[in-house]
Order: structure tokens, then C-alpha cells, then sequence
């Protein structure tokens, strides 16, 4: 318990950022477009589009398809967004920085 203690006056001293949102309208098609966000976890909420593919780290990393309440878990530097154009539809991407998931039951 002394770990978590000390863990959380760090965040809270510190004023510790865990995670960052993404809102992503995709009503613009995007062709592993780079998004500069770092993390170790990314979790895809609110999406209402049909087509939302992600690269880790290089362009030359497999596609990885993203449905709403999906979790990757796995550290990256930065991002590469592929998707058609879809009118009216969005997307929620939340990155975990550290120490940082979301579970939906």
C-alpha cells in the first residue's frame, strides 16, 4: 500500500496527465495520416463509422481494425489513421500514457 501512496501524492503533486482524448470526425477519408501521440494503450469509444483501421509506430506495421469498445495494449510513439470518408460518423480514441486502461463489462 506504501507504493500506491507514494504513487498517488506523485500524481497529485505532480498533476500527472494518464491519458489524452481524440475526438475523431470521419467525415474526411484519411490515408495513414500520423497523429504524434505516444502511449501504452489505446481505447476506441464512441465510434459510429463502419471502416477505422490503426498503425503502431511505423507505416510498415499491419492495419489493425478498430470497433467501438476495443483496447490495444502494446507502447507506441505515434499513430497512422486509415479510413473512408463517412459522413456524420465519429470516433473516440483514448490513450493510456501510463498506468492508464478502461474495461468495459
Amino acid at each position: 500500500m506504501g507504493s500506491l501512496k507514494r504513487r498517488l501524492e506523485e500524481v497529485k503533486r505532480d498533476r500527472v496527465t494518464t491519458y489524452r482524448i481524440l475526438d475523431l470526425a470521419l467525415d474526411t477519408a484519411r490515408t495513414e495520416e500520423e497523429f504524434q501521440v505516444s502511449g501504452v494503450s489505446i481505447y476506441t469509444t464512441e465510434f459510429t463509422g463502419a471502416d477505422l483501421k490503426i498503425r503502431l509506430n511505423d507505416k510498415q506495421n499491419d492495419l489493425i481494425p478498430l470497433k467501438d469498445r476495443r483496447m490495444i495494449m502494446g507502447a507506441f510513439s505515434r499513430i497512422f489513421i486509415t479510413h473512408t470518408a463517412q459522413a456524420t460518423k465519429t470516433a473516440k480514441l483514448i490513450f493510456g500514457l501510463e498506468d492508464f486502461s478502461i474495461e468495459d463489462t
